[in-house]
C-alpha cells in the first residue's frame, strides 16, 4: 500500500462558523433542576423558567472560531500538530490516534449573558440567575452540536471521517492546555480569553477539538475509480 496523501491545512481552512439560530426550551431547564417531570413544577418555577429561557435566546451572541490542522503525532501521553504545539490530553488522546487531522474550535455564547446574571443576582434574582445560566448552557450545546454536524457533512467528500470530540478539563487533558490551544490562533481576534486560572470568559464559553481520520471510499467510488 502506497502512502496516504493528506490534503494541507491550508486548503481546510480557518475561520467562523455561522452559528444558526438557537432556541432553548424551558423543560430541560427544568429537567437539569431536578424536575423530572416539568409539567408538575410549582407555576412559578415554570414561568421564571420560560422567561430564561426567552431571555437567553435574546441575548445570545454565538460566535465559533475553528482551525484544521494536520496531527503529526499522536499517542496517549501527547497530541503534537503541524504548528509544532504539543497538547498534553494524556489518555484522552488516545481516542484521536486513527487521526490525521484536528479541528480547533473556542465557542462562546456572548458577554451579555454575564451581565445579565450579574444584573439579576444584584437584584436578589437567585432563581433567575440558574435558569439563565443553565439556559446559556443549552445553547452551547446546542451551538456545539450544529458545528459537529457541518464538520459530519464536510468530512466524506473531502475524504474524512468525524472522529471524537476533546476538550480541556476533561478526562485526562488538564485546564492548563487551555493556553496552547488558545494559542492556535494568535493571529485572530477571538471573543474569548483566559484568567489565570485558565477558566474562559465570557463564562458561557467551550474550546475543544475534533479529530478527522481518512476515510475509506466506498464501493462505488472504488468502482468508479
Amino acid at each position: 500500500m502506497g502512502p496516504v496523501t493528506v490534503p494541507p491545512a491550508s486548503d481546510l481552512g480557518c475561520g467562523n462558523f455561522a452559528v444558526p439560530g438557537i432556541r432553548v426550551h424551558p423543560e430541560p431547564m427544568l429537567r437539569i433542576h431536578g424536575y423530572s417531570e416539568p409539567g408538575q413544577a410549582a407555576p412559578g418555577i415554570r414561568a421564571a423558567a420560560a422567561r430564561m429561557a426567552a431571555r437567553a435566546e435574546q441575548l445570545f451572541q454565538m460566535d465559533l472560531s475553528y482551525r484544521m490542522l494536520k496531527i503529526n503525532r499522536c499517542d496517549e501521553h501527547a497530541l503534537t500538530l503541524e504548528t509544532g504545539t504539543i497538547l498534553q490530553c494524556g489518555k484522552s488522546g488516545s481516542n484521536l490516534m486513527d487521526c490525521t487531522m484536528a479541528v480547533a474550535f473556542f465557542l462562546t455564547a456572548g458577554e451579555e449573558l454575564d451581565k445579565e446574571a450579574a444584573r439579576l443576582h444584584a437584584a436578589g434574582g437567585i432563581l433567575e440567575v440558574l435558569f439563565l445560566e443553565s439556559a446559556g448552557w443549552l445553547g452551547i450545546e446546542a451551538a456545539t452540536k450544529s458545528f459537529a454536524n457541518y464538520l459530519r457533512d464536510w468530512a466524506p467528500p473531502h475524504g474524512y471521517a468525524l472522529g471524537a470530540r476533546l476538550a480541556p478539563g476533561y478526562g485526562s487533558w488538564p485546564l492548563t492546555d487551555q493556553k496552547p490551544l488558545l494559542s492556535l490562533f494568535d493571529p485572530f481576534s477571538l471573543s474569548v480569553r483566559l484568567l489565570e486560572s485558565c477558566a474562559m470568559v465570557p463564562k458561557m464559553s467551550r474550546s475543544g477539538l475534533y479529530g478527522l481520520r481518512l476515510r475509506p471510499p466506498t464501493k462505488a467510488e472504488s468502482r468508479s475509480g
